[in-house]
């Protein structure tokens, strides 16, 4: 199951748009931050859709293969581009079987603290006020 999340009041908020330079400065931070924690992942997981793009930058770096969602274990991070709400993060943990209480580790680059319902593992930046807009959202109109 695909979650999306669902967008309230955009049109409010000054958005913040992200260069795919500053994301290999981001995920470059994050994988540095995860190697510290001296964890051992054999795997990685990307949140359909901003997810897959963090997933591949961790990937080479931490030099980890990428898998579905039928390749999760306890070992797998899962990583997302940003925890608002906390609601995408919150429900894919939740939703996996693999083991009574087992809390899987999770990854983004942008974490909005003061509105989450989620905290997770690792993350790199602060998302205040401002709306993110990753280069991959962009559209042409």
């Amino acid at each position: 199951m695909d979650i999306v999340s669902k967008v309230k009041n955009v049109e409010k908020r000054v958005k913040k748009f992200i260069t795919a330079q500053y994301i290999k400065v981001l995920t470059t931070k994050l994988s540095k931050r995860i190697q510290k924690s001296k964890k051992q992942y054999n795997s990685i997981f990307g949140v359909p859709r901003g997810g897959l793009v963090v997933a591949v930058y961790l990937s080479h770096r931490l030099n980890l293969p990428i898998v579905d969602k039928t390749g999760i274990n306890e070992h797998t991070l899962i990583v997302d581009d940003i925890c608002d709400s906390g609601s995408t993060l919150y429900e894919i943990t939740k939703g996996l079987e693999i083991g009574k209480n087992l809390i899987l580790d999770t990854a983004c680059l942008f974490f909005r603290e003061q509105k989450s319902k989620f905290k997770p593992t690792y993350w790199v930046a602060q998302a205040k006020k401002d709306w993110i807009v990753f280069p991959y959202e962009l559209r042409s109109e």
